[in-house]
Formats: C-alpha cells, structure tokens, sequence
C-alpha cells in the first residue's frame, strides 16, 4: 500500500473539512427573501372604527408554520383574534372588538417559502372607541432567537474532529514507516 497516497488523501479531507467547518461557523443568519407587499388597514390609516380583520399579503407564498399576528393598542393590550389563517401568500386573523381611539400595531412574524422568518409592523389609528375588552394577559413564548442553531456548531466540530483524528494517524503512520 502506497502510504505517500493515504497522506496526501489524508491531508486533502483534513483541509477540506476543515474549510468546511470554517464555513459553517462563519454562516450568520440569512436575510429574508420575502416581503410584506400590503395590509388591511393599510400602514398608517386612519380608521373610523376597528376592522373585524387584519390581512397581510406577501410577495411570495408563506408556510403555514404557527404564523404570529398580533393587534396592540399604544398601552400594550391585546385584541387579535384566532385562528390566523394562511393561503397562499395571505395571512390573515380576526380581530376583537376594540377599546379606545388611537394607535394600534399589528406585529406579524411568519415564515416565508424559502425557510426564512419574515416579520415587522403596521400600524393604523381608529378615531372612533369601541366597545371591546383586550385579551386577558397571558404570557407568551419567548422571543426567537437569531442565534446560530446548536446543531452548526455540532457539526462543524464534528468534521474538525475527523480531520484531525485523520491528520494525526496519517502523520503517525508516516513517521514509524519512515
């Protein structure tokens, strides 16, 4: 057996993983490709009184991955509805009666085709109080994470495990044969 071939081979999977794993540690989160294109209420409407929905429309299609939307008035309190509802690229929930004249935020969070989160704001007035209650308080999950998944991490000290582990009874063979 020829071992100057096992070294080269050797050294070549050792620098190819360890580029690899370089690589996974320098990968960040990607940006989203998708966009929000329009919304009822639209952004920074004025209302006479509170919608019965609010719907979001994308650029491309969302999945139906346990979609967030969320309707706030200026203190905070809740009035959206359930379920949220997807097809296509339209996301859309029912909203509660709501309470007092002012500004409200619809915050969504979504998860476009491609596998990335999308999310952001809207926010329109109602000049008009409504009759409504907010949404009992209730605490919610936490807030995701742009972190890098454990799972990289893993990996990538996996693969600079093997390189060298391989590296080193390469050279060790190397030497006694020698």
């Amino acid at each position: 057996m020829n071992y100057r071939v096992i070294g080269r081979l050797g050294r070549l999977l050792l620098v190819v993983s360890s580029v690899a794993a370089f690589g996974l540690l320098g990968s960040g989160t990607a940006v989203a490709h998708d966009s929000l294109v329009s919304s009822s209420p639209a952004a920074d409407q004025s209302l006479s009184a509170g919608p019965a929905e609010v719907t979001l429309t994308f650029n491309d299609a969302v999945q139906n991955l346990q979609p967030l939307i969320t309707v706030t008035s200026a203190n905070g309190d809740h009035w959206e509805g359930a379920p949220v509802s997807v097809l296509n690229n339209t996301v859309s929930v029912p909203v509660n009666p709501l309470g007092p004249a002012g500004q409200y935020t619809v915050s969504y969070r979504v998860i476009s085709a491609d596998g990335h989160p999308v999310e952001g704001t809207v926010a329109f007035s109602v000049a008009t109080a409504g009759t409504g209650s907010p949404n009992p308080a209730v605490a919610g999950p936490a807030a995701p994470s742009d972190a890098i998944p454990a799972w990289v991490w893993i990996v990538g000290a996996g693969l600079v495990l093997v390189g060298v582990v391989i590296g080193g009874t390469i050279g060790t063979r190397r030497r006694t044969d020698d």
